[in-house]
Order: C-alpha cells, then structure tokens, then sequence
C-alpha cells in the first residue's frame, strides 16, 4: 500500500457511491468494509478492496439479498442450507415477476394487434 492515494475517507466512499456517510459508517458496523488505518480522527480505507467490496454490496443488495445474508457471504462464514435457499428464492422471485411483466406486455400487444385487423 503505502501510497496515500491507495487510501479513501469514508465521505469519499460515500460520495463515490452515493450513499450517506452513515451507511458506509453501517457496513463497517456490521464488519462488511475494515478500517485500514487512522490519522488522527480519520478512518481510512483501502480504495480498491472497499470499491470492490461497495459494488458487490450494492448489486446483492438490489436482487433483494438481506445484509445479514451479504456479511455472511463476505465474510466466509458456513452459509446454512435455509439462507441458501433464502437467496436463491429471492433472486428466483424477481426473475419470475420480470418474466410475468413482459409475458403480459407481449399479450397485450398481441390483443392490440389482433383488435386492429
């Protein structure tokens, strides 16, 4: 490491991210991003691991995977069987309603069209 560019505050990973300070603050709480060192009052992290770790969370996040569920993944911890099927259920839900959501729209299209002759 060494570099000081290697190194982020935590508003630059909140405004990176477009998060709040309090969330970033939130995920080291809960142990998903590590305080890499301190200057003074200032909590630095390590740019490249916590940029990665922030991505991840947010795109699990968005397919509706708990953060207790993400902490547990990230952090290497035996991910029982029900949280298995807890996460595959939840991505499985929204593939399914996206699915329903555009079998609907070709049906209404096709209504449409056969309405027109």
């Amino acid at each position: 490491m060494g570099l000081k560019s290697d190194l982020v505050t935590v508003q630059e990973l909140a405004k990176a991210f477009g998060v709040s300070v309090a969330t970033v603050d939130h995920y080291v709480d809960i142990g998903l991003l590590k305080i890499t060192t301190r200057q003074g009052t200032q909590r630095l992290f390590d740019r490249r691991i916590c940029y990665e770790r922030i991505k991840m969370i947010q795109e699990l996040l968005s397919k509706g995977i708990l953060l207790k569920e993400i902490r547990q993944q990230i952090n290497g911890a035996q991910i029982t069987p029900a949280v298995k099927k807890s996460i595959v259920k939840k991505i499985l839900d929204k593939r399914i309603i996206i699915s329903l959501i555009l079998l609907a729209s070709v049906w209404a299209i096709l209504s449409f069209l056969k309405g027109r002759r």
